[in-house]
């Protein structure tokens, strides 16, 4: 915008300066032909006739004067600059804090009962299949079994008739052994009667 502005400036003193050349050309050629004109050879009184019609003609007439107008300027207006309005950010509550939960140790199983010893096993007594059930944590398998698998009928119907046979009075185990799987292999006898030689008599299972 300043640079517009001493544009125009030096436009204005340009034309003031051809005007004032203008205007003085003018005047020196107009005192000129005055003068020739006065103190001519052939120049006759005020008083006379002719005088008068020869000021009068056309060729005696004053040269027009030339006038010079600068260049109007049009300067655009500055842009008014309007701030966006402020819009502010919704809110968003913080999250909750929610405190984890407290830890809670896992109760341990009870340990089997050591080889060689008769041992009560606290119930209740969950029959998995025909040979093994679990008491306590403890997963125990019936020592000298072989039944078969719990998906057929026969399997079954060995799995239902140890859990009646456990149903029916405290168990006590001889822990034998430990097989691959971590699971006891003890001799159980409830109400006195070995759950493995009942479950042979009845059918349920081989030797």
């Amino acid at each position: 915008m300043a640079a517009m502005y001493r544009i125009a400036k030096r436009r204005l003193a340009l034309a003031a300066a051809l005007l004032a050349v203008a205007t003085a050309a003018s005047n020196v050629a107009q005192a000129a032909r005055n003068g020739h004109s006065s103190r001519g050879p052939h120049a006759h009184s005020h008083s006379h006739p002719h005088h008068r019609h020869h000021h009068a003609g056309p060729s005696h007439r004053s040269a027009p004067v030339v006038r010079y107008y600068a260049p109007r300027v049009v300067v655009a207006p500055r842009p008014v600059y309007v701030a966006p309005a402020y819009v502010a950010p919704a809110y968003v509550p913080p999250p909750v804090y929610v405190p984890p939960p407290a830890y809670v140790a896992p109760v341990p199983p009870p340990p089997a009962p050591a080889a060689g010893t008769w041992r009560t096993i606290p119930g209740p007594y969950l029959a998995l299949d025909g040979a093994s059930f679990v008491a306590g944590g403890v997963t125990y398998v019936l020592s000298g079994l072989r039944v078969f698998d719990v998906s057929t009928p026969q399997g079954a119907a060995a799995r239902d008739r140890l859990q009646q046979l456990l149903s029916s009075g405290a168990a006590q185990a001889w822990r034998i052994a430990v097989d691959g799987y971590g699971r006891s292999v003890a001799r159980v006898v409830v109400n006195g009667a070995d759950l493995s030689v009942r479950l042979r008599q009845e059918g349920y299972a081989g030797a």
